[in-house]
């Protein structure tokens, strides 16, 4: 089932939440997967040249602050950020 359209304003500031499968806990604190993290994010950053101003992740959810010029931008960002991060989490566990 497809997600609802995002509202984008571009130019402003907007606050993205990920949330993992059944919120179980994958994202375990270590150095190693905020290295993964980390260049996942910046990869998909300097591909869709996207403002990404901060983040955090717990242990099942993670929160972003980004400043996108268009809802395709935003879409592509996260379509490639959030499956990198998937893969790159998959490895370790």
């Amino acid at each position: 089932m497809p997600r609802k359209q995002r509202f984008v304003i571009p130019g402003h500031l907007h606050e993205i939440t990920l949330s993992t499968f059944q919120g179980r806990v994958f994202f375990i604190p270590s150095d190693r997967l905020n290295k993964l993290v980390v260049g996942a994010i910046e990869h998909a950053r300097q591909k869709f040249d996207i403002d990404f101003c901060c983040g955090c992740f717990l242990s099942n959810h993670g929160h972003w602050l980004v400043v996108p010029d268009s809802a395709e931008q935003l879409s592509g960002f996260l379509c490639l950020a959030k499956s990198q991060i998937a893969q790159e989490v998959q490895k370790l566990c």
